[in-house]
């Protein structure tokens, strides 16, 4: 074993990190590049510092610390740079790995792993094993809940003959979705039997997240059911308040109000309040301006809120009901100079942005408020509803929904109390989420088999939600399905996913890849660096690009979609927290995985 370079290394570590504690900054690789005929040596850390003796590059800001994740020894590469490309080739790269003291523990080069032991270096093994690869058979999987053989339960469920509504449950990979989305095209066909003139079934299928409303219009697609209306529930219920009330504004809906509205907006309780305010309110049709007097009331709200909320939807409400600066200046000032640089209005990311804006809780308040005035209002009305993820909506919100069941129409709901995890929807069991609906007789069908999910995952995934103490309190069965990375840094873990994820791609192209975050934050930083280095797509707001990607999200927008490879890079207690909510998210991202699930988490040493 040639030791030359490893000593070279420990030696620039040692010489940049003299006089320096491991609190000022920490290392994480050294690059060697030849450019422009040159031969230099570089440190990654996680400060800039590039006076000292060993060049130091910021981790995630500096261009040529790409080169941490990206490429292999003896790569040409080309960065854009601020004034011209920064190009060369890499000949050497080791990854750092330091103590706490700022003392070197280990390199790794190559995927090899040295460690210096009694004044030696011992090569300890591969750094990173390799991903287990999918075999044919996992390769021939199909890629969407329509094209696939059901099973005696699911057929049973799809056939039942009986009108009344139907609860779908099970865990993920039960099939609830296929069994939902087979039943519409069932009905529908049973509709248009032996009668060529007979209308096609008017459908709603309401969506969780985005993404998975994209899967759920294309399978229904596929399934040949021609009049689906497949929605997210906010923007279907905004666009029925603008058929039904007056001076709803054409502004685009506010979809990012604070937590502390939504407790207020989403709550059980908000019904016998509305109610109150009913009775009391003046006559007309029931319009925007009602939103300005119910929740700017804060004696009417202090009942169902803390002090805290209450204040905080009253000054949130008032916002809302101010002049943007471009309708306050119209008269004043020309109508050009009211223009800003980048198209955006002049009140864009600053608090006057809720100007002339509605919240998405809004509509079914609105809605709400006329059935308790009793005020006849408009709204679509279909054949068939298909409630999707119904845990997750709040009793409002699933009420609107019911209203747009014709009568007679069929009414299908599928969901996982254990896949609930937004706290403000307010679940309190499918008794009462169904009597929210407005179905008072229905029939339960649980599916009793996973499909989605391996052996290992799925037991990891209902460890998650039996143990109180969450699976971090005790080490988990590793293998070639469930993987567990732990590093000592942010830099580290991303860069152990880059080599990780490069290898399988060589391997594979077509595997679906999912980098997942606890939180948006997280998901948009680590694209900074996962975006470069692999191609990878951040994801918002449902725009995964195609099976074959590598995409980086959030846990919100992977419900009810599956990944071949699923990694959870932040898999750590304080992300998921033993709680409800926590375990119920940790769940979502485990069985994501139709393959491999890696835990990965920083902890530092």
């Amino acid at each position: 074993m040639d030791t030359t370079a490893l000593d070279r290394v420990a030696g620039m570590v040692a010489r940049a990190s003299e006089g320096r504690s491991s609190a000022e900054w920490a290392l994480f690789s050294q690059l060697r590049v030849e450019r422009d005929g040159r031969v230099k040596d570089y440190l990654v850390g996680s400060v800039t510092d590039v006076d000292g003796e060993v060049a130091v590059l910021h981790w995630r800001n500096a261009p040529l610390s790409r080169l941490m994740y990206e490429c292999d020894e003896g790569d040409l590469f080309e960065f854009a740079g601020a004034q011209r490309p920064i190009e060369g080739k890499l000949l050497e790269r080791h990854i750092v790995h330091t103590d706490r003291e700022g003392a070197l523990v280990a390199l790794e080069r190559n995927g090899q792993r040295f460690e210096r032991r009694e004044g030696a270096w011992v090569a300890t093994g591969d750094a990173t094993p390799a991903l287990a690869l999918r075999d044919a058979q996992a390769r021939a999987r199909p890629r969407t809940p329509v094209d696939v053989t059901l099973d005696d339960a699911q057929r049973a469920a799809v056939q039942r003959t009986h009108r009344e509504a139907l609860l779908v449950l099970g865990e993920a990979g039960a099939g609830k979705t296929t069994v939902a989305l087979h039943r519409v095209a069932w009905l529908d066909r049973l509709r248009r039997q032996g009668n060529d003139r007979a209308e096609p079934l008017k459908v709603l299928v309401v969506a969780p997240t985005e993404g998975l409303r994209r899967l759920l219009r294309t399978s229904l697609e596929r399934l040949g059911v021609a009049r689906a209306d497949v929605v997210q529930f906010d923007r279907w219920a905004t666009s029925q308040a603008r058929r039904a009330f007056e001076r709803i504004p054409a502004r685009d809906v506010y979809f990012d109000a604070p937590m502390s509205v939504l407790r207020v907006k989403r709550s059980r309780a908000l019904r016998s309040v509305i109610a109150q305010y009913a009775r009391r309110r003046r006559k007309g049709r029931v319009s925007r301006d009602d939103l300005h007097e119910l929740f700017g009331d804060r004696a009417l709200l202090a009942p169902i809120a803390s002090a805290s909320d209450v204040e905080a939807v009253a000054q949130h409400t008032r916002a809302q009901f101010r002049s943007r600066t471009e309708d306050a200046y119209a008269s004043l000032v020309d109508a050009d100079r009211l223009q800003t640089a980048d198209g955006r209005s002049i009140d864009s990311a600053t608090p006057d942005d809720l100007a002339g804006r509605i919240d998405a809780e809004d509509a079914p308040v609105l809605f709400e408020l006329a059935r308790c005035a009793r005020q006849p209002y408009a709204i679509e009305r279909y054949d068939c509803v298909v409630v999707d993820e119904a845990q997750e909506l709040a009793p409002l919100e699933l009420a609107l929904i019911g209203d747009a069941l014709a009568p007679g129409g069929a009414l299908i709901v599928a969901g996982d109390a254990s896949q609930q995890v937004d706290a403000t929807s307010s679940y309190e069991g499918w008794r009462q989420t169904l009597a929210d609906l407005g179905a008072q007789h229905y029939s339960t069908v649980k599916l009793e088999t996973s499909y989605r999910c391996p052996a290992p995952v799925t037991e990891l995934a209902r460890a998650i939600l039996r143990e109180p103490d969450g699976v971090f309190a005790r080490p988990i069965a590793e293998g070639e399905r469930v993987r567990r990375w732990a590093d000592t840094s942010e830099a580290h873990l991303l860069a152990r996913a880059c080599r990780s994820v490069r290898a399988l791609r060589r391997e594979d192209r077509t595997a679906s890849i999912a980098v997942v975050a606890r939180t948006e934050e997280s998901a948009q930083r680590w694209s900074t660096v996962l975006g470069p280095a692999l191609a990878a797509h951040y994801a918002r707001e449902g725009d995964f690009t195609d099976d074959h990607a590598v995409h980086v999200c959030s846990v919100r927008e992977v419900k009810g979609l599956e990944f071949d490879y699923v990694l959870a890079l932040d898999a750590t207690s304080g992300n998921y927290p033993s709680t409800p909510q926590g375990r119920h998210a940790l769940y979502v991202a485990v069985t994501r995985a139709t393959h491999t699930i890696v835990l990965g988490a920083v902890n530092p040493r």
